[in-house]
């Protein structure tokens, strides 16, 4: 009987611990504000190809705006800002671009009417991608992936170093350029951002 009592007191012990982690713990999936990362595990769920993540949206797992794509290594927020430390993964980025021109184009060969879309890097219509590749074999599609990788602006930005950290301000709702630890380190000095880095459960 005393066995009895001991053990479920030591029941009830462990069940108080675990309900007070679960309401203690901190989502690192929603970042507050509108703003979410998106997990490694959670991007095969959602049967998103691109790896994880950070994104702004009215709705978890809506991808209405993405703001920086992988590989997110680190991230931390507070109620005004959020920090990413990122290295950009060229593979998963040439991996997009030739998807989406693909995707495109064959929904162009579908509904035969032009439209604009917005791709990473600006504004195009479905007749230009029509024009890009339609026709084009995987090879040449690959190449052209390639130039635009190399010509377009906002990937020279991302791609220019090997790690890139960036600065959400979430009231303001701003982002800033991909930066060096320096210029990182010299603008949260600046604006008197308390937080360092906890990396994410991936």
């Amino acid at each position: 009987m005393k066995q009895l009592k001991i053990g479920v007191i030591i029941i009830g012990i462990v069940l108080m611990l675990f309900f007070l982690k679960i309401a203690t713990n901190k989502d690192d999936q929603n970042l507050g504000s509108g703003y979410y990362f998106l997990p490694n595990y959670e991007a095969i769920d959602v049967g998103y190809p691109y790896g994880n993540l950070i994104y702004k949206s009215n709705n978890k797992n809506y991808f209405d705006i993405i703001l920086i794509r992988s590989d997110i290594k680190n991230v931390n927020y507070n109620d005004q800002f959020i920090i990413v430390y990122q290295e950009p993964n060229k593979k998963l980025a040439l991996k997009e671009i030739s998807n989406m021109l693909i995707l495109w184009n064959n929904y162009y060969n579908e509904i035969k009417r032009d439209s604009l879309i917005n791709l990473e890097y600006e504004k195009v219509s479905l007749s230009d991608i029509n024009k890009m590749i339609g026709g084009k074999n995987s090879e040449q599609i690959t190449r052209i992936t390639d130039s635009i990788f190399s010509s377009e602006e906002s990937y020279k930005k991302v791609f220019a170093n090997k790690y890139n950290y960036y600065i959400i301000d979430k009231v303001n709702n701003t982002i800033s350029e991909p930066l060096s630890l320096k210029e990182f380190n010299k603008k949260k000095k600046e604006k008197n951002i308390d937080l360092e880095f906890v990396e994410l459960s991936d």
